[in-house]
């Protein structure tokens, strides 16, 4: 070969020189690269981890709100069942109020019945009195008419 067909321009050399820099720098990046590779790949792995970690937190916490409202579904339900049992409540006290008048007004009837009853029982009982207070003073008058006969049958 000969010398001339190495003979290359000054300003081809500087380009080939670039070239073959930018080349090294590139396979500098690359090694750069290659030598982080192993912490970029724990970094992976780490932030693997923290995602199924954080996967299972939000499964757990869904589990729990799942469980949750279930104790809120229930807890309403109570509830209702507790403010139908309170208007029960609070509706039995005029009930009772209403029977108790219903109550107290059987009882003033019956005693006005047993009242009027004793009366007139007294009124009869006072004209059974009179009657036989007369059919007593009649008997004793006829008893001292009697005496009188007998007394003057006797003389």
């Amino acid at each position: 070969m000969s010398p001339s067909a190495f003979v290359v321009s000054g300003r081809r050399l500087r380009e080939l020189v670039a070239e073959s820099m930018a080349a090294i720098r590139d396979l500098e990046d690359v090694v750069d690269l290659l030598d982080t590779k192993p912490a970029l790949e724990a970094q992976i792995q780490d932030l693997r981890q923290q995602a199924q970690a954080l996967d299972d937190e939000v499964g757990r916490r869904r589990a729990a709100a799942v469980a949750l409202q279930r104790t809120i579904d229930t807890l309403e339900a109570r509830i209702q069942v507790l403010g139908q049992q309170q208007r029960g409540l609070e509706a039995r006290p005029q009930e009772i109020r209403e029977q108790m008048a219903a109550e107290r007004a059987a009882w003033d009837d019956e005693k006005r019945r047993d009242r009027q009853a004793h009366d007139q029982v007294m009124r009869r009982l006072a004209g059974e009195r009179e009657q036989a207070g007369a059919a007593l003073l009649e008997l004793q008058e006829q008893l001292r008419a009697v005496h009188a006969s007998v007394g003057t049958l006797m003389k």
